[in-house]
């Protein structure tokens, strides 16, 4: 079905379109004709808006979902009025200025900064609010410290340019001596800051075929306890306001309701969709069927990346029904986005 053109379908026709879709976002339910001329001043009779709203149903933008004058918006109803109606809605001033009370509370604690995130988002948007801390790989050095704790066993230290801390333990050759763990240390430490993680194990990697020298050892141990030490994770989900996509949705059947609960525990699936998010541009719109993931294809997912430093660091999301105030999420997740990135920034200084 292709997107509504404008040229062809007059001002009528969209605005009762945008009226039919406001209408059925604030109450759920299925809008008529009549319903259209209580509400709106049209000057129309409700026989033109009806053919109107007939219309509007064989090209694909609205459908009724039993025998009764009501229409809902389908998926390309929703896109149409994504792209060419609405306009982002601004938060209320007591809005922001909870918002920034939230933060001049404790942000030294990264965990407790996406904690937070995902709380704002999921109060200010009655939705489910996500943040995606990506797999470690994708994160930027910041520091490493290599720390001996027995003969055969060192624990390796890496803490991120934005404040993450992760430590591992790892074996050791019986040849390794805490001298040569110091110099592996300050080999990362001078060379690779400022790189990801799997930059650096790219890094190392070309190092080793370039140069046939004394520093070839020091390459070669550093790839094995980056190897060895560095955990291989796809990320962690931050969830907040379940019970706001479970208010939402029909749950009339027990059997879709457990539907609902098992997608949304599944966090897996999450993480898979918001790293694919780390890398767009701008704050992108899925709606129903658009979700590439066939499973969540009753939701609409809004999401956008948050930066460190300009590069991207990770992903943040606004997960509801498909009846969600999408001039609010939208706004909220670029609003969120830029207030991450500048807290990741300065945590990083």
């Amino acid at each position: 079905m292709s997107t509504m053109n404008v040229t062809y379908y007059d001002t009528r026709r969209k605005n009762i379109l945008s009226a039919i879709i406001n209408l059925y976002l604030e109450t759920g339910q299925p809008v008529s004709s009549r319903g259209i001329c209580r509400r709106f001043r049209f000057g129309l009779s409700p026989a033109t808006i009806r053919n109107v709203m007939a219309d509007l149903e064989d090209t694909g933008y609205l459908t009724h979902t039993h025998i009764s004058a009501g229409r809902v918006p389908t998926d390309i109803g929703y896109r149409y009025y994504v792209d060419y109606i609405m306009h982002p809605q601004r938060m209320s001033d007591e809005e922001e200025r909870a918002i920034e009370e939230e933060y001049l509370m404790d942000t030294s604690e990264i965990e407790e900064v996406f904690r937070k995130t995902s709380r704002v988002l999921s109060a200010v948007t009655d939705c489910a609010g996500l943040i995606l801390i990506p797999g470690f790989e994708r994160w930027v050095l910041g520091r490493v410290e290599i720390i001996s704790v027995s003969p055969r066993r060192a624990m390796l230290i890496l803490v991120t340019d934005s404040g993450i801390v992760k430590s591992s333990f790892f074996n050791l050759d019986a040849d390794s001596s805490e001298r040569e763990l110091g110099m592996i240390a300050s080999f990362l430490n001078s060379e690779l800051k400022g790189m990801s993680i799997s930059e650096i194990k790219d890094f190392i990697e070309r190092k080793m075929l370039a140069e046939r020298s004394s520093l070839h050892f020091i390459f070669k141990k550093a790839l094995d306890i980056m190897e060895s030490a560095v955990p291989h994770d796809e990320g962690h989900v931050y969830l907040d306001g379940i019970p706001n996509i479970l208010d939402k949705m029909d749950l009339g059947e027990v059997e879709q309701m457990r539907r609902i609960l098992k997608i949304i525990d599944d966090k897996s699936k999450f993480i898979k969709i918001m790293n694919r998010a780390i890398e767009w541009e701008g704050v992108k719109v899925h709606i129903g069927a658009e979700n590439e993931d066939e499973e969540i294809n009753i939701f609409s997912l809004i999401s956008s990346s948050y930066r460190v430093k300009g590069r991207p660091a990770g992903s943040i999301a606004v997960l509801g029904p498909k009846r969600l105030n999408y001039a609010k999420a939208v706004y909220m997740v670029k609003y969120m986005s830029d207030k991450l990135s500048d807290i990741m920034t300065g945590l990083s200084r």
